[in-house]
């Protein structure tokens, strides 16, 4: 990634933040998946998961491990809207 697309994510991401949360807000470290498939082997089934993060490589794990854990609790109870 281009030192110019990694400062362009950065900063959607502190504008998105500052958004939801006030201009106070400040971004610390933060973790970006993506699921995508290239268009020319879309018929072998094959995906690719891109992933960037910044920040300190403990709140980075830190990230994703409560990530895991909203999931995990979300998935252990109904949905009320279903």
């Amino acid at each position: 990634m281009s030192a110019e697309t990694k400062q362009a994510l950065h900063d959607a991401i502190e504008a998105h933040i500052a958004d939801e949360n006030g201009e106070r807000a400040i971004v610390g470290a933060y973790v970006v998946l993506a699921d995508n498939t290239d268009f020319d082997d879309i018929d072998h089934g094959n995906n690719l998961v891109f992933a960037v993060s910044d920040g300190n490589r403990f709140a980075v794990r830190g990230l994703v491990e409560a990530y895991h854990d909203i999931i995990a609790s979300d998935w252990a109870y109904d949905d009320p809207d279903d």
